[in-house]
């Protein structure tokens, strides 16, 4: 598994069949799943998150982020008698991984529908006195909450700088789970390296994985505000960055 080798290599290599190996591989990451993930990937503690929020904020300027959500279509084979129940907006048979990443493209795991149990309290953000809720950034294919920012949607950024300034500046932080995905893709060809240190320089295909739909709905009403203060404190002396200017006007 770690040496990202197709099933046919290895049945070459071993000398024995392709669907002996997968029975292997099964009860290998089943029993390492048990075994390893309360003590690689535990849950992250309030504790953990602030310390994350303070790397996301050294590294990527985003204050109060407490990880990079995204998630991916990893193209499968047909399970036998799955029928369409595997077959996705893209025409191919998929399952979805959801995952968090921190300031440092490494894999955390959350469950996503306990925000008011896991976060910490509200923060003041840095040389400032305003406090705002901990939140996690995504794209538009995650709905606007408390605890999760979305970008402006096109129009909104073309009629407002301030919110393309935001935009720029949630992409940026965003470039942790779009990197960790393609080098997830690109190293091992599977979903196993959760705990692995990525060379930060190489940029990765994702030839395997494509991003999720965008979703609609009902936003929550808070989550505007928080996003509306995130924006404000962007474009203040506080917050802003020397380059947001010149990088927003290469966008636009």
């Amino acid at each position: 598994m770690a040496t990202g080798e197709s099933l046919r290599s290895l049945a070459f290599s071993f000398r024995i069949s392709q669907g002996y190996i997968s029975r292997i591989i099964h009860l290998v990451v089943k029993s390492l799943s048990l075994r390893l993930t309360p003590l690689l990937i535990a849950p992250p503690t309030k504790h953990n998150l602030i310390h994350i929020a303070e790397e996301f904020w050294k590294k990527w300027n985003f204050p109060n982020c407490t990880g990079a959500i995204d998630g991916k279509h990893i193209r499968i084979f047909c399970p036998g008698k799955s029928g369409s129940l595997f077959f996705n907006y893209k025409d191919f048979f998929s399952v979805v991984l959801l995952a968090i990443v921190d300031a440092n493209c490494k894999f955390i795991f959350v469950d996503i529908g306990a925000y008011g149990e896991y976060f910490p309290c509200d923060a003041k953000l840095p040389n400032c006195e305003k406090s705002l809720p901990y939140v996690h950034v995504g794209d538009e294919a995650f709905r606007l909450e408390t605890h999760m920012m979305r970008p402006y949607t096109r129009g909104e950024a073309k009629k407002y700088y301030k919110k393309t300034i935001f935009n720029y500046r949630l992409s940026r932080a965003r470039r942790t789970s779009e990197n960790a995905f393609g080098l997830l893709s690109q190293v091992f060809q599977s979903t196993n390296n959760y705990y692995y240190e990525f060379d930060k320089n190489e940029a990765p295909p994702t030839k395997n994985m494509i991003p999720i739909a965008r979703s609609g709905g009902f936003a929550n009403y808070e989550g505007f505000l928080v996003r509306d203060e995130f924006t404000t404190f962007f474009c203040s002396t506080q917050g802003s960055v020397p380059w947001q200017d010149h990088e927003t006007q290469k966008i636009d």
